[in-house]
């Protein structure tokens, strides 16, 4: 599968939405993971500690991208972020 597939098989909207969408359907954990991720966008800014949590979830997002890109047989998980 490649994009296209990922995109018919999640909206065909942005890859990087699709990517999330399949996130949260496929990777167990990746629902709240992208939530907590939204409720810590915003504080990452307050305090070191907010932003070392900020740091932590974007790497769990990235391992659960690139589980998504290998699975779909994305070139690597960067090519799920563009805006194609």
């Amino acid at each position: 599968m490649a994009v296209k597939e990922l995109r018919e098989a999640y909206g065909n909207a942005k890859t990087w939405q699709a990517m999330n969408r399949a996130i949260r359907a496929e990777v167990p954990g990746g629902d709240e993971l992208l939530d907590a991720i939204g409720l810590a966008a915003p504080l990452r800014d307050r305090s070191p500690q907010c932003a070392k949590l900020f740091e932590k979830l974007q790497q769990a997002r990235e391992a659960m991208n690139a589980f998504i890109a290998q699975k779909y047989e994305l070139k690597s998980a960067t090519e799920g972020a563009k805006n194609e």
